[in-house]
């Protein structure tokens, strides 16, 4: 049966994309220069899930390089508790964020995370006025139309009209024509995929404003992507993301201090917690016999 999956989609693989102009792949090379060079990102998970109740963890965080060297680098956290109720929704942040978030989202448990978008573009917008000479990289599509601002995607469903992967079928056509080269090719304005280092076996889709010198700023970037931990990914970016990110080991640990200190005060909140574990404690016993 997989055979005949793989027979299928291999029509897709082989056949011609109309909408894949291959003149417009353009390579560039790394540029060493003094422009700081800062990246922001951010991590955000919920510690304590009570059903009708949330408390979750946001982190920010900042470095900044200058010529290879690390001259900043900052992590704000945030908790951030919820409560849906029948007379409505209760939003209240720790330490208190003094600008209003536009936070839309319908459930409970998507809200931590369009919190921490929130919060990140605010900071990369009072990094572009504070350093408007830097270069700001920012993790993941953003609509922040900064021309020191360069958001890069880790990952896109991007397509062509077969339904293949966009940056899949560039990758593979850039081996023929840019083989052991750098390069870029635009989608629209702003819009680009590209493959900041020879030897890397990714290409990324990149948003920037289109007044953005272009050569210059991905020159810059190449510059920073030749660290072998993942060569041809902005180390900045690496960097932040190590600092920001919260992992499971931080959430579980956040989760027992927040029932330890709950239970000094003499709130039941383990009996809410049981509420929403019932999948987690079958997930644990699905491979006992």
């Amino acid at each position: 049966m997989i055979e005949e999956v793989v027979k299928y989609l291999a029509k897709i693989y082989k056949s011609k994309e109309k909408d894949i102009d291959i003149s417009k792949f353009e390579s560039f090379d790394s540029i060493n220069n003094k422009k700081e060079v800062f990246a922001v990102d951010g991590g955000s998970g919920i510690i304590f899930d009570g059903g009708s109740l949330i408390v979750a963890k946001i982190k920010i965080g900042v470095v900044g390089y200058k010529e290879k060297n690390k001259i900043f680098e900052k992590v704000d956290e945030y908790f951030m508790s919820v409560i849906d109720s029948k007379n409505g929704r209760i939003i209240k942040f720790f330490p208190d964020i003094n600008i209003a978030l536009n936070l839309t989202k319908k459930e409970i448990e998507d809200l931590p995370n369009e919190a921490r978008d929130n919060i990140e573009k605010i900071k990369i917008n009072e990094l572009s006025k504070k350093y408007p000479d830097a270069l700001i990289l920012a993790d993941g599509q953003r609509d922040i139309n900064l021309k020191n601002v360069v958001s890069i995607c880790k990952t896109s469903r991007a397509k062509t009209k077969s339904g293949r992967s966009l940056l899949g079928q560039l990758n593979e056509m850039s081996d023929k024509k840019l083989k052991g080269k750098k390069w870029f090719y635009k989608i629209s304005d702003g819009e680009y995929i590209i493959k900041f280092h020879e030897l890397s076996k990714f290409c990324y889709r990149v948003l920037l404003n289109e007044n953005t010198n272009i050569k210059q700023a991905l020159g810059l970037i190449a510059d920073y992507s030749r660290d072998p931990e993942i060569i041809g990914y902005p180390y900045p970016l690496l960097k932040v993301d190590k600092i920001a990110r919260l992992r499971d080991d931080e959430k579980k640990f956040e989760n027992q201090r927040f029932k330890m200190f709950a239970k000094k005060i003499g709130l039941k909140v383990e009996y809410d917690e049981m509420s929403t574990l019932m999948h987690k404690y079958m997930d644990e016993r699905a491979y006992r016999r």
